[in-house]
C-alpha cells in the first residue's frame, strides 16, 4: 500500500504553488513528486478546503444508512417473532434479506427460534 504524502510537504508545495514560484509541472521536480498529484492536491483543496490525506476505507460501502440501521434494530427488538421478509417490509428497505440478516448479526441477534 502506498504511503501518504505529509502534510507539512502537502503546504509547502501548496504555498510555493500560491506564491507563483513555478507551475505544478516545475514544482513536482522541485519537491520531487508528480504533477499530477499537486493537481489532485489543488482539487482537493478546492472543492474541500482540506489537504489532509483522504481516509482510504477498503471494501464496499455499507447499503443500509444509519438511521435504516437504528430502525431495523428497534423493530427487530421491539417484535423478535418477525421475519427478515416481514422486517424487509415493515422497514421499507429496499435491500436483500441477507443485507437484513448480516446488520442483524452484527448488532448481536440470534436466529435460533425455540420449540
Amino acid at each position: 500500500m502506498a504511503r501518504t504524502y505529509p502534510i507539512e510537504l502537502r503546504e509547502k508545495v501548496l504555498q510555493a504553488y500560491d506564491e507563483g514560484r513555478g507551475s505544478s509541472r516545475q514544482l513536482a521536480g522541485l519537491f520531487h513528486v508528480s504533477g499530477a498529484w499537486i493537481r489532485k492536491l489543488l482539487r482537493q483543496r478546492r472543492q474541500t478546503g482540506s489537504v489532509a490525506p483522504i481516509e482510504y476505507r477498503p471494501g464496499r460501502k455499507p447499503k443500509l444508512t444509519d438511521r435504516q440501521r437504528n430502525r431495523l434494530i428497534t423493530l427487530a427488538g421491539d417484535q423478535p417473532d418477525l421475519t427478515l421478509a416481514e422486517l424487509r417490509r415493515k422497514t421499507r428497505l429496499g435491500c436483500s434479506l441477507v443485507t437484513i440478516w448480516r446488520e442483524l448479526k452484527k448488532a448481536g441477534f440470534t436466529f435460533k427460534r425455540s420449540p
